[in-house]
């Protein structure tokens, strides 16, 4: 598999919020774990420690249903132009992102019965967005990580496994 754009679901925790001034709380968020994950791909600590320097600037997004009072995922909706052609719409809004000096650590938890070794790594959450309060409150959420695969490989177990991304 060559540069697929993938999403792949983890749950994610964030903790440890402390505010860093009126506009941003400052979190750490346990991102994914190394091995076998639930969603059936493989990725060793070497290759998430390799793809580290992209994770920099990145932004952490999110649709808040407001009715729902929930956070949905990667959601879009079909909006109808002035010519009536219909396109594809993100409705993500941005509610924070990881800094470009964030520090990293690789964090051992027992979750599901196993100990699982997560990269985590600090974020700052934007205060004024209206999801900060679902995401403060709730702190462990359903999240996704969009990652280019650049190599991989089927395993045995039927994984797949992460190489480079």
């Amino acid at each position: 598999m060559s540069n697929q754009k993938m999403h792949l679901e983890f749950s994610a925790v964030l903790n440890r919020l402390t505010e860093v001034n009126e506009s941003f709380d400052k979190g750490i968020l346990r991102i994914a774990y190394t091995g076998s994950n639930r969603n059936h791909t493989y990725i060793s600590q070497e290759a998430f420690e390799r793809a580290i320097p992209s994770m920099y600037c990145c932004p952490i997004v999110a649709n808040y249903i407001r009715e729902e009072d929930e956070i949905g995922s990667h959601d879009g909706e079909l909006v109808k132009d002035s010519n009536g052609d219909y396109k594809y719409v993100n409705v993500t809004e941005p509610i924070g992102f990881v800094p470009p000096n964030a520090q990293w650590t690789w964090e051992e938890v027992i979750d599901d019965e196993a100990c699982h070794k997560y990269l985590t790594t600090e974020v700052l959450l934007w205060k004024r967005q209206e999801a900060y309060e679902k995401v403060k409150s709730n702190g462990i959420t359903s999240q996704s990580m969009e990652i280019v695969v650049n190599d991989g490989k089927m395993r045995d177990d039927n994984d797949y496994e992460i190489l480079d991304f």
